[in-house]
């Protein structure tokens, strides 16, 4: 008898863990579909290797870059994800299209630097934002010629 209310209450913490501890995503992931892309995530220093991804250490902290296919299993091995990233090379129109609609209505504030058109925009529902000129600012996009950059809560590496 002993043995099953053990088995249960395992049970039973296994299913608590699966519904209310859901699993991190990747905050661009909505922004961009497709496979032709490569995804970054800028973190504290990762402890051991990850599967489909590559690892560069920066002192205390790691970049750490995979392919479309593997965002979310590479982003489950991660904690305290600092910043996020994309580039798309030759996106689609429909990649562009939905980086478009994503971008509407959050968009604040747009430059051109350097033949890079950028835009900052806010979306609410994501929690990590910098303050730009007195406003919230926490989705950054760069376009260069056939490249996409897409940075949360800004593009940490080079565009």
């Amino acid at each position: 008898m002993k043995r099953n209310g053990l088995i249960f209450s395992v049970f039973c913490l296994v299913v608590f863990s699966v519904i209310c501890l859901p699993l991190q995503k990747p905050k661009l992931n909505g922004i961009i579909d497709g496979n032709n892309y490569i995804y970054t995530f800028y973190t504290n220093e990762v402890e051991n290797q990850i599967p489909n991804a590559k690892i560069i250490k920066n002192g205390n902290t790691s970049i750490v870059r995979c392919e479309a296919n593997y965002v979310s299993s590479v982003r489950n091995c991660l904690s305290d994800v600092l910043g996020e990233s994309v580039v798309v090379q030759n996106p689609s129109k429909e990649q562009m299209k939905r980086i478009l609609a994503y971008l509407k209505n959050k968009t604040f504030r747009s430059e051109v630097v350097d033949e890079t058109d950028i835009v900052y925009a806010y979306d609410e529902t994501l929690n990590r934002y910098i303050m730009l000129d007195g406003h919230k600012s926490n989705i950054q996009v760069a376009i260069k010629g056939d490249l996409v950059t897409i940075g949360y809560p800004i593009i940490f590496g080079d565009f």
